[in-house]
């Protein structure tokens, strides 16, 4: 875990495709000083951006560190019932990255360090595989 918060106007963004090369999932994380900053972030989106806040811990030899962590994840893949691509899933997107844009906070797709080896690299990437 990171022993800093991240600033509070970036949200950071994993989005990722599957072996057939369509989008599959996004999930999206911001690490903040604490619940009450996670719970502030959260109040300022639409509850259809599916973001929410909690509180993450970090055990340390000198004690635990709580932090407020914000995060939303959603399935862009097609499955059974959908059949092509997952419309509510791109609608969570869509309204996440709008209201990010009118409150001024930064998408950041850094993958640095991530587990994702297939994943997307830049809102724009990601944006035009939607």
């Amino acid at each position: 875990m990171n022993s800093t918060a991240a600033p509070a106007q970036t949200l950071t963004i994993q989005a990722h495709y599957n072996s057939a090369g369509q989008v599959a999932a996004y999930e999206v994380t911001a690490l903040v000083e604490d619940l009450a900053a996670a719970q502030a972030i959260v109040a300022q989106f639409p509850k259809s951006a599916g973001i929410w806040a909690t509180e993450c811990r970090e055990y340390l030899a000198t004690g635990t560190k709580v932090w407020g962590y914000v995060s939303g994840r959603a399935a862009l893949a097609k499955d059974g019932v959908n059949g092509g691509k997952n419309e509510t899933g791109i609608k969570r997107y869509r309204s996440l990255a709008k209201a990010a844009d009118k409150l001024g906070y930064t998408l950041d797709f850094a993958i640095q360090g991530s587990r994702i080896a297939n994943g997307y690299t830049s809102r724009e990437e990601f944006e035009a595989a939607l």
